[in-house]
């Protein structure tokens, strides 16, 4: 195990995202990392509001986007634990309607021709690898033409649309991001498996037992207060970037727990879900999965299926091979709006890193990879 030199980890952060503040390329940013529990690095710089002059601290809350996802992997594996749900079951099992998609593909006219049915119907697997394809390609952006601004506020609704689709490809042949169908099919599968809400799921089987008082779909007051700027950059210039009233994630209302993208949180609040994926599932006493299960998010199921850059284990980006940033094994996710973390279960450590900016972000964000290089580099 390589251990991280406090001194050379506080060096490299500082210099680092002072220089991001400084050169408007972020409006702020607020960081946690630990190595076998202990917190080595809790800092923020910048600003929460920058025309009122509010610094940013560690209570401040962010749009974390897809690192919702991650936590809607947790949850579909408490169930698995439960003998609730198997990974390989099809979606159609708990949402009967899913049985209605069909294959097809857009003419020379841009009309949808049906071929029939799927080979497979596309699993639980399927939705956490992002193997589901059914929001894949132009036959999928010519049929979101009938989604309705209905659809994007009641999840139900949402997912009912997607039932009906017709699809390009059979699931399981390749990778393909899911920004938010696959993720809001989870959770419809999971009010239907349990019988309770989806958010009241999550609350009460993951944030109050670890704690995290912060993380939700649907703001405070108190809360909406509290959640940092959106940043962007125009031509060079720093910018904020507006964002529509009582809306987490673009323009989805707080009413639709958004699966793949609709959570607020803290660096305090996250850093208490990566710990307990690092302890094997448990935090202060609290189990929330069981070893088995965190082994199984961390494990790619598709070896053979690739994106451009990563492997994906259920829910959580994989390192399997030596040419990244991040030793092998780490794994986490990142959110469109500058969000990143990982657990390294070989070195013991957790790192989040916060920030909300429309210009730079996803999981091929320039302060994600530079927040990598930089706890790397300490690690002696």
């Amino acid at each position: 195990m390589k251990k991280i030199n406090l001194s050379i980890l506080n060096e490299n952060l500082e210099k680092r995202i002072q220089n991001d503040v400084d050169t408007n390329h972020i409006l702020g940013a607020t960081v946690m990392v630990r190595q076998e529990g202990e917190v080595l690095a809790d800092r923020s710089w910048g600003y929460r509001d920058v025309e009122k002059k509010i610094p940013l601290g560690d209570n401040d809350l962010f749009r974390i986007a897809s690192m919702t996802k991650p936590v809607t992997g947790v949850a579909a594996m408490i169930l698995v634990d439960r003998g609730l749900l198997k990974v390989d079951d099809e979606i159609e099992k708990y949402i009967p309607e899913f049985s209605r998609l069909r294959k097809g593909k857009l003419d020379e006219n841009g009309n949808i021709r049906v071929l029939g049915k799927l080979d497979n119907a596309p699993t639980v697997k399927n939705i956490l690898t992002h193997t589901t394809l059914i929001d894949y390609g132009e036959l999928f952006k010519a049929q979101m033409k009938a989604y309705t601004d209905e659809h994007r506020a009641d999840l139900h609704k949402a997912v009912d649309f997607y039932s009906s689709l017709v699809v390009e490809m059979e699931p399981g042949v390749m990778n393909s991001y899911s920004g938010t169908v696959a993720f809001d099919v989870l959770g419809v599968m999971i009010e239907r498996i349990t019988g309770r809400g989806y958010s009241e799921f999550l609350r009460n089987e993951i944030f109050l037992p670890l704690g995290m008082k912060d993380t939700t779909f649907e703001p405070t007051e108190s809360q909406w207060d509290r959640i940092v700027q959106m940043h962007d950059l125009k031509d060079g210039e720093s910018v904020l970037s507006p964002t529509l009233p009582g809306c987490v994630f673009e323009d989805f209302p707080s009413s639709h727990p958004l699966g793949g993208a609709g959570l607020v949180s803290s660096v305090k609040d996250y850093d208490r879900f990566a710990s307990m994926l690092l302890n094997g599932g448990v935090l202060d006493g609290n189990r929330i999965l069981s070893e088995k299960a965190v082994e199984t998010m961390a494990t790619p199921p598709y070896p053979q299926l690739k994106n451009s850059s990563n492997r994906w284990g259920l829910s959580v980006r994989v390192i399997d091979t030596e040419d990244k940033i991040l030793p092998v094994g780490c794994f986490g996710w990142s959110g469109a709006y500058g969000t990143h973390f990982w657990v390294d279960p070989v070195n013991k450590i957790t790192a989040v890193y916060m920030k909300n900016s429309r210009h730079d972000g996803g999981g091929g964000c320039i302060t994600a990879k530079n927040f990598e290089r930089d706890v790397v580099a300490s690690m002696l």
